[in-house]
């Protein structure tokens, strides 16, 4: 899929389009990319995430996520793997 679930290709999508995509679809957690600029933050109850980039496009570094559930309790965890 190209572009991004909030409608925009800026960096990181404004407080407003996150909630209205919250809104439309109903979920705890939002994952989203394009940037490539990796981000976790909570807003009004959810999770955004992105993770990032495993291929360093752009010219930023390496990153991914890991997304841990356990007992009701989500985690995030970057990684940034070494780079080829």
């Amino acid at each position: 899929m190209s572009g991004t679930p909030f409608g925009s290709t800026t960096p990181t999508a404004t407080p407003a389009a996150r909630q209205a995509a919250r809104a439309e679809r109903g979920a705890d957690i939002v994952v989203y990319g394009h940037s490539h600029r990796r981000e976790a933050a909570v807003e009004g109850g959810v999770l955004y995430l992105n993770p990032g980039s495993p291929t360093a496009s752009r010219g930023r570094g390496l990153s991914a996520a890991i997304l841990a559930m356990e007992a009701g309790e989500v985690a995030v965890r970057f990684i940034e793997p070494d780079s080829p």
